[in-house]
This record gives C-alpha cells, structure tokens and sequence, in this order.
C-alpha cells in the first residue's frame, strides 16, 4: 500500500507537474491556430501515436537505419504528435513583459501562423526551416508574444548573434537534431494520456516492478524460484497421476475380459481425455497470455529504445558548452542518476534481446517507471532541443542573407517615436526566391526624401521636387496589385519579426517600438451579430479609444484594409473622411489604409494627413501588368473591367458594352 502511494505522489508531483502548469492565454491560442493548418490533413488518424499492431523493433530498426536503408522514410508526425507537443511545449513559455496588445484575429489576419485551409506551415517555419519537431512547434508559439521591452529584443539579438559566430555548431547540429527528430513521436506519446502506457494494466505492473528496493529485488528473486518449482512439482505430480490412472485398471484386475476391468477401462480413458482437455485448455490459454504479453512487452520496448536512443542524443546536446548559456540543457544530479539507471536498464535489454523476442516485460515495467520519473526532464530536453533548433535555423539564414536572390534580412533599429523606415521591404509570409521589394518610409519629420524614378528614398532635407514626409499612409491600387501583401509585410516585419526576434526581411530596417497593433485585412461577419461593416466600426472607435489611452512613450501601429467598402459608396466616403481625419491627428499612431477610391475625394484636412502611394501596374496592349511596386500618388488604373470581360468573352453582346465602356474610360 505504501508503495502504491508513493507511485502516486510521484505521478502527481512529476508527471502532473507538465499537465498542470499555467499557459500564457497567447501560447494557448497561437497553438490552437498552429494546429489548423494541420486538421484536415490528419483528421483520420488515431489517438493512439504508435499503434502497438504495427510496431517495429527499434533496435533491428536503427540498425537498418544506420545502414542508410531508411533514410528516406518520412517519420511519421501525427495531428496527435503535434497536439501533445504543443501541451508539452506550451506550459515552458512564460509570459513576456511588455507584450504588444493587439485586436483579435491578428494571427490570422498576419497569416504568420499559416493557412487554415491551404494547410501551409507557420511563416517562420517557412523563413527558417529547422530539423526537429520541436522546433517547428515552438517558432509557431514564440510568435504569440512580441514585446515592446527593449533590453528583451537586445537580447533576442545577441543570441542570435552568437550563433552565427559560432562555424562549428553550423557542422554539428544539424545531425544531432535531425537524429532527435527521428525519436521524437514516440517520445512524445508518453506524455499521451490515450496512449497505451498509460492504460491500467501498464500502470498495474509498473506499480508492482518500479524502482523495486533490494530487499525487494532479493525477495522478488525468492519467489518466483519458490513459485518456478511449485510450479514443476505439480507438473511431475499431474503426470504421476495420468500414469496412474492410465495403469489402474491393469493392477486392479487381471480378468482383461470381465466388465469390472472393461468398466475401470472406459472410466481411465474417461479420465484422462478429460485431463488432456483440461492440459490443452490451460495451455491455450497460457499461450494466450503469452501472447498478450508479448505485445504489450513489444509495445513498451518500442517506447524504451526509442527514449534511450533520444536521451543519448540529448546528452550530447547537453555537452556543446560552446552553445550561449540561455541555450545550454542543463540537469540537475537527480536527473542524472535516473537518466543513468534507465539508460542502463535499457542497454541490458538491447544486448540480451535485441529483438524483443523473449519474454522481459517484469524488468521492462520497471525502466518504464524511470521513464515516467524523467518526464519532467524529458520535457525540458524536447523545449531547449527546439531553442536551439529555432536559433541556429535562424543564425544560419541571417548568415547566408547577403545573397539577394533569397531575399535579404537585416537587424533592426529601435526608436522611441512612431516611425517605419524600410529599404528592400518583402512580406516573409511569401516565397523568398519569388517576391518584389520595396522601400517605404513613414515619419513625420521636418526634413523630406527626394525620390528617384525606382521609389528609393534618400534622406536629405526638403528640395525642388521633393515632397514632405508623412507618418500615415494610403494605398490604392487595382485589385491583386498586392496591397494587402505589402500591409502585411509592413505588419509582419514590425510585429512579428522586429519585436519578437529584433530582426525584418529588408537590406535595412528602422522602426518605432510598438506597443500596440490593431490589424484588420479580412472581413469578418457574426451571423446574428454584427455585419462586416459593423465590425469594421466598431475595430476603428476601439482603436481611436486605444489612440487616446496611449502614454507619451508608446507608438500604435494600425492597417485597415479597404476601409468600410462593405457598405453603401457615399456613406462610406463620408464615415471613411471622419474617421481618417480623426486616425491622423493621433499623434502616437502609424495607420495604414488601403482603398478603391480616389483617396483625394476623402478630403482630409488634418495637417498631419495621409502620404497617398500606389501599387504600380502598366498597361500594354489593352492588358494590365502587375509590378507589385510601390509608388508615389493616386492609382491611375482600374481592372474591375477587366475581369468583367474575361469571364463574359463567349457572351458578345455583353462583351462589346464591356469593351466600349472600358475604351470611353481611357479617352476621358
């Protein structure tokens, strides 16, 4: 009884110790949004992340890998291995200080954390792709909590810039951490609560086999000699019987012929069918048993080989002292001693059963028991493993980000007003080896940036030509000419890269620190609640309250996308010229706003008014080109027209009114 409750304290204190942490309500939420992209493509699979029926002998198995006849296989990554990764990895998170507030939907609306539909990885994963499981999960989260404290984004830099200092762990990491994702599902299934291990039957006989004291090995050893023997003498004794009662009618009477000798005849052979049926049945089922216990001591050496090939892994991990200090996996000398008894125990059952083919499922319940001790540790060796994965991923692209066909990354440059200064600016969220550049700034200032015909700002102070430079913007521009993915890279870089890691996809990059964010790209209808429009409303009074709330050393940055266009044109233009006027006298404030209209028919009449810019297209041969560029004033081109004769050019009456308006357009 003593035994079963510490067992159970032990469960409580370590095990439960990862289920019952505190997760930051970001964490949680970035998480619940990471894992869409995964649904639908792994709706189907089991709770269960390794399926006992199908389950290979690690050890034969990671002979045949070394051998390079494997190393192609995909490991197999469940919506389940990540789910529970994402628990493990989430409660290691603490909360930020400073965090950057920002409206609801942003994750979604940056798409930094991947489409939902598409089923597309997270943007970071994307920029900086890593080895390990781990890693992957824990970029999504990280991207939850950007910080407007300074020293933390100080800091965030530093590490990165000692990874890329450091040539050597370039060479050694990424076997080490590719050899860790191998390992890793499995892994991860032991902190599954719908796993196997977890079921009563395992937890009975790791009850009865874990961490047995001497005393107790000596009388378990004892025992089962006691209980062996007992076991042979009754075998010996049932077959004396049978030998007995086969003979008996022999020496009872020697009248082979009479009935008494023909009765005890029949009775003997009555007899010993019935004890062969009795041995026969007892041994099927014995064999039965075996069976059972075969599987379920396969299983769990699945789950022990996999777990010491991991913790050897990590060991080494642990031993690279020339990792920073914040990055270095560290266990304490209790953790040690366990890690060295399960790894121990472990290597006893690779060298005397390679194969799981004799029964040691006793002395297996008792190295699963290290194995739910280590839990704690094991949790923290899969955070750090994906720490280190994270920041030598990003170390290695921000060394190789001179080269500009894979677009090029920068440090940023902190400032205490509201300000965004970019040279090479592309959206992350992209193709690196596809995307279009551009340069922007936004600052209201007394000097101005002269342009040339490429959009290139060069600071200098106000000259013929030049034009003042303006902290807010708006954007016109035909549709899919790429103002929502400019917004978003605009969005992306300052938030989400800038205040999470202290870094921007750009040549160079300089921004005010930004204690708030209110983004609002995508439509979003309540059924019975509030229309798009209403949302739309509701997010600017919000924002203009959060405006006025602002304390004189914090910055807001805000992007509307084609602001109030889901209502009736000349109410809009009306609420949109209020609202704007009221945005820009928000001195704390950078907003953005993109629109169809002719922005100048908004007649803002603040001194601190919008910069107007364009996405740039041309027109060649009747045909609109997209060059996804920036540029100064109002948007001179419209495509709705177009579209509109692309899909009715096999109906030629309405075509040519399409074709006649369109031309009548271009002469005025």
């Amino acid at each position: 009884m003593d035994k079963i409750l510490k067992w159970f304290v032990c469960v409580v204190l370590f095990i439960g110790n990862i289920a019952l942490a505190e997760e930051v309500d970001a964490v949680r939420g970035a998480g619940d949004t990471y894992l869409k992209s995964y649904h639908r493509e792994m709706q189907e699979d089991k709770d269960q992340l390794v399926d006992p029926e199908k389950e290979r002998y690690v050890s034969w198995w990671y002979e045949l890998l070394s051998n390079n006849q494997y190393n192609d296989t995909e490991v197999k990554s469940t919506y389940r291995t990540r789910e529970v990764l994402i628990q493990i990895l989430s409660v290691q998170i603490q909360k930020v200080t400073h965090p950057v507030k920002s409206s609801p939907n942003i994750l979604q609306d940056s798409r930094v954390l991947g489409g939902e539909k598409s089923g597309e990885s997270s943007m970071l994963d994307v920029l900086f792709p890593g080895y390990t499981l781990s890693g992957e999960a824990l970029k999504a989260l990280t991207l939850a909590q950007p910080t407007s404290n300074i020293e933390v984004l100080r800091h965030q830099q530093y590490l990165i810039k000692e990874m890329m200092q450091i040539p050597s762990l370039h060479e050694k990491l990424p076997a080490l951490l590719q050899s860790l994702k191998e390992y890793e599902p499995t892994v991860i299934s032991l902190f599954d609560k719908s796993d196997f291990v977890h079921s009563s039957d395992v937890r009975e006989r790791v009850n009865t086999n874990g961490n047995p004291t001497f005393q107790r090995k000596i009388y378990n050893t004892i025992a089962n000699g006691f209980f062996k023997g007992a076991n042979h003498f009754l075998s010996a004794l049932s077959g004396a019987s049978m030998v007995t009662v086969a003979l008996n009618p022999f020496l009872l009477d020697s009248n082979y012929c009479s009935c008494k000798f023909l009765g005890n005849a029949a009775f003997s052979v009555f007899s010993l069918g019935f004890q062969f049926l009795t041995l026969g049945v007892d041994y099927y089922l014995k064999k039965m048993r075996e069976v059972n216990e075969m599987t379920l001591y396969r299983s769990i050496r699945v789950r022990l080989d996999i777990l010491s090939y991991f913790l050897r892994e990590v060991l080494e991990l642990r031993d690279l002292t020339n990792l920073p200090e914040e990055l270095r996996l560290e266990f304490n000398g209790e953790e040690m001693a366990l890690i060295e008894s399960f790894l121990n125990g472990s290597e006893w059952l690779m060298t005397k059963d390679p194969k799981a083919q004799i029964n040691y499922l006793n002395y297996a319940s008792e190295i699963l028991w290290y194995s739910f001790e280590l839990k704690q540790a094991i949790a923290r060796a899969l955070y750090l493993s994906g720490k280190v994965d994270m920041y030598q991923a990003i170390a290695r692209r921000m060394n190789a980000s001179g080269n500009p066909d894979d677009g090029q990354l920068t440090f940023v440059q902190f400032k205490q007003k509201p300000v965004i200064n970019a040279r090479k600016l592309w959206n992350p969220v992209l193709d690196p080896t596809n995307v279009v550049t551009n340069d922007i700034s936004l600052e209201a200032r007394d000097t101005c940036l002269t342009r040339d015909l490429d959009w290139s700002f060069i600071p200098e102070t106000c000259a013929a030509g030049s034009e003042p430079s303006l902290r807010n913007a708006l954007l016109s521009g035909c549709n899919g000419s790429g103002k929502s993915t400019m917004m978003r890279a605009i969005t992306v870089n300052s938030i989400f890269l800038a205040q999470v890691f202290g870094i921007a996809t750009a040549e160079s990059f300089q921004t005010g620190l930004f204690h708030m964010i209110y983004s609002h790209m995508d439509k979003y209808d309540q059924t019975g609640e509030f229309s798009s429009y209403e949302g739309e409303l509701e997010q600017a009074v919000q924002m203009l309250v959060d405006a006025d709330a602002l304390e004189s050393d914090q910055n807001m940055l805000v992007c509307f996308d084609e602001l109030f266009s889901n209502t009736d044109p000349e109410e809009s233009l009306y609420v949109t010229n209020k609202v704007l006027n009221a945005m820009s006298q928000k001195l704390r404030t950078i907003n953005i706003v993109s629109s169809h209209y002719d922005v100048d028919t908004y007649g803002i009449d603040s001194d601190n008014e919008f910069a107007r810019m364009h996405m740039h297209v041309e027109k060649v041969n009747d045909t609109l080109i997209k060059t996804y560029q920036l540029r100064p004033g109002q948007s001179k081109e419209t495509n709705g027209l177009f579209y509109l004769m692309e899909k009715f050019r096999f109906f030629p009456d309405v075509y040519s009114e399409l074709k006649l308006l369109m031309e009548r357009g271009d002469d005025e």
